[in-house]
């Protein structure tokens, strides 16, 4: 072997295994709401910016246009978002979190919390702290350098 495949401790193997676990540990308080990990993320956008525009959701969440009517139906069907029509233009719908979908949010969000000091406790709080810094910094959209 030349030694060019990637060690296990390399950084991208370490966060794919992290990533793995915190998923396995997280995924029974998404299953007990009914929910999928992007459809949380969804429900924080709305719970940070109280109402916005479908086109806006599009862009904050990185979606397809059609991945995000589907998940806005699903959410809608539920009784956790709602959509109206933007009074100043009719073409546009106006999403809003509905007060389930914020208890709801709240419920997941507090299990979360629960599974997610299981898999990082053994971490000091000034580690947790750095760990959240660099995922924060790696999470970001690459910048564009102007040629």
């Amino acid at each position: 072997m030349d030694g060019s495949y990637p060690r296990w401790d390399s950084l991208s193997m370490l966060l794919m295994a992290t990533a793995q676990q915190v998923a396995g540990r997280m995924k029974p308080a998404f299953d007990a709401y009914r929910l999928k990990p992007r459809q949380v993320e969804l429900l924080l956008v709305l719970a940070r910016q109280r109402s916005t525009t479908q086109q806006q959701l599009v862009a904050t969440l990185g979606v397809d246009p059609s991945v995000l009517v589907g998940l806005l139906n699903d959410l809608e069907a539920k009784g956790l978002v709602e959509r109206v029509r933007d009074a100043g233009d009719r073409r546009r719908h106006i999403v809003v979190l509905s007060p389930t979908g914020l208890k709801h949010l709240d419920g997941v969000l507090h299990d979360v919390e629960k599974a997610e000091t299981s898999v990082f406790d053994t971490l000091s709080a000034a580690d947790q702290q750095a760990l959240r810094h660099v995922l924060t910094q790696l999470s970001q959209p690459p910048r564009c350098d102007p040629a």
